[in-house]
């Protein structure tokens, strides 16, 4: 399993044609996580994400540890 996060502003889409360029990646189920704080990114309209804030920093991580940790258990049950 080849897992991958897209940086701030991103969506999942983009870090999965990143992971797709990786050589021999077709040989791995490839996973790109979306973050849970979602926008619009306003030159596009198009629907980002960001994984945290520098506010409730704690709590943004201990949130997205744990929805990762779905994830992975979803794809791999």
């Amino acid at each position: 399993m080849l897992v991958g996060f897209h940086g701030y502003a991103e969506n999942a889409e983009a870090q999965l044609e990143r992971l797709r360029g990786i050589p021999e990646s077709a040989r791995w189920l490839s996973i790109s996580v979306q973050g849970l704080h979602r926008f619009y990114q306003r030159r596009t309209n198009l629907v980002v994400a960001s994984w945290m804030t520098s506010q409730d920093r704690e709590v943004a991580i201990r949130d997205n540890l744990a929805y990762v940790a779905d994830v992975y258990r979803y794809r791999s049950g």
